[in-house]
């Protein structure tokens, strides 16, 4: 995931859409291309600081656990 590193910042920053995760986590996912969403898992502190737990690259992205939408 090293050579995502700026993606995933951006993926934070900007987001596709967000969805809920796990134990007050959220999931920002960013479209790569037809069928290919990077997730990444973080969770907030406040408002200004917050840390990623982990990110992956997947083919789907689960529509029920959206939480905010870029179109939105």
């Amino acid at each position: 995931m090293e050579t995502y590193y700026e993606a995933m910042l951006d993926a934070v920053e900007s987001p596709t859409w967000i969805l809920r995760g796990y134990s007050g986590s959220f999931v920002a996912v960013s479209a790569l291309g037809k069928q290919k969403y990077l997730h990444v898992v973080y969770k907030e502190n406040d408002q200004d600081d917050g840390f990623i737990i982990t990110a992956f690259i997947a083919r789907k992205y689960n529509r029920r656990m959206i939480v905010w939408s870029q179109n939105s």
